[in-house]
């Protein structure tokens, strides 16, 4: 299964026709146009279903979304600082940093310059990829899908942040193991079902 997040609700493709009874109603199973007009609607009214499941009939996702979207790649970290996080708050939500690449930028790079960029701290270690997440949202007249890419760090230096204002991010903190949950609970459902076991098991081999 393939997840496209849009705000707190979800667009899983399937590559498998068969599926449980109880997720029959909202699964498109029409010709390809049919399919493309559904997820436009889900996508623009806020009114319907919160998770919505197309079947693909052998396609592969990313051929069949380049019909929809058009896609930004994006990195970003998982920063730990001795035992705990380090997490920011982005237009009054809590959030991890994140952002796209610059032209003939590495994913790592990028995902390094940006954590350094929106909290301030330095030095950091770049260890190991933890996963994707994919996000879609509406700008200059088109669909966007934005591919982050998730990697596991380490600040090697002090916790003296510096929030990127004038990226919307207000506050930079660390965040402890028993605060974990309430994160997970009120961060975007794209770093939840994405990142959430991540961040358990991290935390746990750091200890």
């Amino acid at each position: 299964m393939y997840k496209v997040f849009h705000e707190n609700r979800c667009l899983h493709m399937l590559q498998n026709e068969s599926t449980s009874k109880d997720k029959a109603s909202n699964i498109i199973q029409t010709d390809l146009d049919v399919k493309i007009a559904q997820i436009k609607q889900w996508l623009s009214d806020p009114n319907e279903p919160d998770n919505l499941f197309i079947p693909l009939s052998g396609m592969e996702p990313m051929d069949f979304l380049t019909k929809i979207f058009r896609f930004k790649q994006a990195a970003g970290g998982i920063l730990l600082h001795e035992n705990t996080f380090i997490i920011i708050e982005r237009n009054g939500i809590p959030d991890l940093p994140k952002g796209h690449l610059e032209h003939d930028e590495s994913v790592e790079d990028a995902a390094v310059r940006e954590v350094i960029e929106e909290t301030g701290l330095q030095p950091i270690k770049l260890k190991d990829k933890v996963g994707e997440s994919c996000h879609c949202y509406w700008w200059n007249d088109h669909w966007v899908l934005k591919q982050t890419s998730w990697y596991s760090m380490l600040l090697e230096g002090e916790f003296k942040p510096v929030p990127q204002s004038v990226e919307g991010i207000s506050t930079v903190k660390k965040l402890y193991a028993h605060q974990l949950d309430s994160f997970l609970a009120s961060t975007y459902r794209s770093i939840r079902e994405t990142l959430g076991a991540q961040m358990s098991k991290l935390l746990a081999d750091f200890k």
